[in-house]
């Protein structure tokens, strides 16, 4: 059962900055699970699946797009054994609105890229007039099994939203280290993560009284361990929301979904699944990816 917990963090948003950011364009995001509409049933849906292959780790994606504004975007890969560095990818939207901001999901496109080492989540410390809270847990869960021939693995995946201009709105983050005995996974501790940000209104002047994008938790926290054949599965997940984009009657939404999946020869099967709705839903995007050991 997901934990919940409705806590109130510090995020407004202007209007002057809300345009701004506007006119910079947008760029989509990178997330898994299966596709499914995310919006009432009489909206009509499109599926775009760029071209995944070439990337370590990465396997499918998939980017679902209303015509309401809603975006879903789902990944998923593979952290082979002798993989130690973090990996992050982004897959970009192109042609999702006009100029004038009427969307066009007809004529979307999307491509998946791989971020540079400055975009990981170790390395990005440029976040001006930002504050963080944040909330995380852990647990253990074991099947029957043997005790010898032990072997310890570990892996995690990360998923972030960001804004145009690529500061940090939210993260989630889910890891596992897990024990395999005579070629079974009998053993597991996961680890989870949640995080939001209250970003001030640069690069355009704030308003009064609106100088801040606040952005909160809804639902976070573990969902569920199970050990499947010989591995073992773990998911976790994370909703936040903001009322304080644009205008204060409006609400967007962020949601991420990852699964891990830890396997006897120690690689790690991933899943993401992310999507956004309300007041400009697509400006937003979202990075995925594998933890490397330097977590």
């Amino acid at each position: 059962m997901v934990e919940k917990l409705e806590q109130s963090a510090t995020n407004t948003i202007d209007i002057s900055r809300r345009d701004t950011l506007k006119r910079l364009g947008v760029a989509g995001a990178v997330l898994t699970a299966p596709v499914r509409a995310v919006a009432a049933d009489a909206d009509q849906t499109r599926t775009i699946r760029p071209d995944s292959s070439g990337y370590d780790a990465l396997d499918e994606v998939a980017v679902t797009i209303t015509e309401s504004g809603n975006t879903r975007v789902d990944i998923s890969g593979t952290r082979s054994t002798d993989m130690r560095e973090t990996k992050g990818f982004r897959t970009q939207l192109v042609n999702i609105q006009t100029n004038d901001g009427r969307l066009t999901p007809q004529l979307a496109s999307a491509t998946v890229v791989e971020l540079p080492s400055s975009k990981l989540p170790k390395q990005k410390t440029d976040q001006p007039g930002t504050s963080s809270n944040a909330d995380s847990g852990s647990g253990t869960a074991s099947s029957d099994g043997s005790d010898s021939n032990e072997s310890d693995k570990q892996g995690g995946v990360w998923a972030r939203t960001e804004d145009p201009i690529d500061i940090t709105l939210t993260q989630t983050d889910h890891w596992i280290e897990w024990t395999t005995a005579d070629g079974d996974v009998d053993w597991v501790n996961w680890n989870w993560k949640a995080e939001w940000h209250s970003v001030e209104s640069p690069p355009a002047p704030p308003s009064r009284g609106k100088d801040t994008s606040i952005w909160k938790p809804s639902d976070y926290g573990h969902c569920y361990t199970d050990f499947e054949g010989n591995a073992v599965e773990s998911k976790a997940s994370a909703d936040y929301y903001n009322w304080t984009w644009g205008h204060d009657k409006n609400k967007t939404t962020t949601h991420h979904r990852i699964i891990v999946e830890g396997n006897p020869d120690g690689s790690l099967d991933w899943q993401t699944s992310h999507w956004h709705t309300g007041e400009d839903a697509m400006l937003l995007h979202v990075d995925v990816g594998i933890h490397g050991d330097d977590r």
